[in-house]
């Protein structure tokens, strides 16, 4: 695979047009990304069409902003394409107009004077760290890792996963299955990193076209990262052989792991994405036998005997009537404490740490924090935010079949082997 220059994208004028559906208007950009993997544009010769198109498009103060698109061309034959344009400011005096705007993702296209050898797919990342490279061959190519070993900003542009294939000719479907790997690769080295893990930058080199995605945003610093960036050999291995036996975690799956990369400095937040996250899992992994009291179908006869009952109580009316059947319906769930000790059985993991009255005593302070905005004065928050996360941490590490040393945070880090 080729390296990104420095300066990824000199200064480089464009011609094309903003458009919304409705209306268009011409413009002149410039475009430009250094080494930081964010492209900035600039509207040059701002005329009295262009700046009307983008004041009547910036929304009122507590309104969503309406998004347009923009696609341009350079005189060498590069493209932007973009529908994720939002304006920024604008300004209008005796001087003239102003106008800013910037985009959630845009595209710079490209087509190569020849074909690719070895087409691949990468995803840069910011902040990232790993001792050393992780390669590792499959159907779909080489998969790698990289990351810098040394202290890098959150908001570094400091490591990749990339996939690259042996021949210039590819599956039909290469692009899409590369993809699919890669945000696996993506989303399970976040949550080792203990951060999110944003991609400023994608970049797909296939037969002559080479194509950059450039996606706004900021990077986040590491948080109690689950896998030390000095050992993280065979997690990489899990991950992939998880990907190529079973296929890639679910998004839902995912999305409930997120929660735990909320950025906050208030305790009752952690501790609330927390159990968030361990209570969406629970209603994700476990089957339906074990989030409900007995077998669905005995439970149908019970429940329609039940509102039989309630039609006929004559000195209930019918608004309380209809509470109640509702509440009937959701009589056979199990406790939340009854689920997430099916946890332990559904993935066979320890159960240290857990013991006794620990789960009840959680869920209880999840309830007052919720339900009374406060936690009794015994309680330390800290150590249930630990709690919670390390049993996530543990679905995780089992759902990909991972073996090997992580990185506990009950009464203070420590290396444990996993399972």
């Amino acid at each position: 695979m080729s390296s990104l220059d420095n300066n990824i994208l000199p200064e480089t004028n464009f011609s094309g047009r903003l458009e919304d559906g409705h209306n268009s208007v011409e413009v002149d950009i410039t475009a430009w990304a250094g080494n930081d993997g964010r492209l900035c544009l600039r509207i040059n010769n701002i005329n009295r069409d262009v700046y009307l198109f983008c004041a009547q498009r910036t929304g009122r103060i507590g309104e969503e902003c309406a998004e347009f698109t923009l696609s341009a061309a350079s005189d060498s034959g590069k493209n932007l394409v973009s529908n994720e344009v939002s304006v920024t400011r604008h300004l209008h005096s005796s001087d003239g107009f102003d106008v800013g705007i910037e985009t959630r993702h845009i595209s710079l296209l490209e087509t190569l004077d020849e074909l690719v050898a070895k087409p691949y797919h990468r995803f840069w990342f910011r902040g990232f760290k790993s001792f050393r490279g992780h390669e590792a061959n499959t159907p779909l190519g080489r998969i790698v890792i990289r990351g810098d070993a040394q202290d890098v900003s959150s908001d570094d542009m400091s490591g990749f996963a990339a996939l690259q294939h042996e021949h210039n000719d590819i599956p039909e479907n290469w692009i899409i299955e590369s993809e699919r790997l890669l945000q696996h690769m993506q989303m399970g080295f976040e949550f080792a990193h203990g951060g999110r893990l944003q991609i400023p930058l994608r970049e797909l080199r296939v037969e002559d076209s080479f194509r950059l995605d450039f996606y706004n945003g900021e990077g986040a610093a590491s948080e109690l990262a689950v896998i030390h960036h000095l050992n993280r050999s065979a997690f990489f291995d899990a991950l992939v052989n998880r990907f190529l036996t079973k296929g890639p975690l679910s998004e839902p799956f995912w999305s409930a792991v997120g929660w735990l990369r909320t950025e906050t400095t208030y305790d009752e937040l952690r501790f609330l994405t927390a159990m968030t996250s361990l209570e969406t899992i629970v209603s994700l992994a476990l089957p339906e036998v074990a989030t409900t009291v007995i077998e669905k179908a005995k439970f149908t006869l019970i429940k329609n005997d039940l509102k039989i009952v309630i039609d006929d109580a004559d000195s209930l009316d019918n608004e309380i009537k209809d509470t109640l059947k509702r509440n009937v319906s959701g009589a056979n769930r199990s406790s939340l404490a009854k689920k997430i000790e099916s946890l332990f059985d559904h993935y066979e993991i320890s159960r240290k740490n857990f013991e006794g009255t620990v789960l009840r005593d959680m869920i209880n302070c999840r309830n007052d924090l919720v339900h009374r905005g406060e936690v009794k004065d015994n309680i330390q928050l800290w150590t249930f935010i630990i709690l919670a996360r390390e049993l996530v941490s543990r679905v995780v590490l089992s759902e990909i079949g991972f073996r090997g040393r992580y990185q506990c945070y009950i009464n203070g880090r420590e290396w444990r082997e996993f399972p």
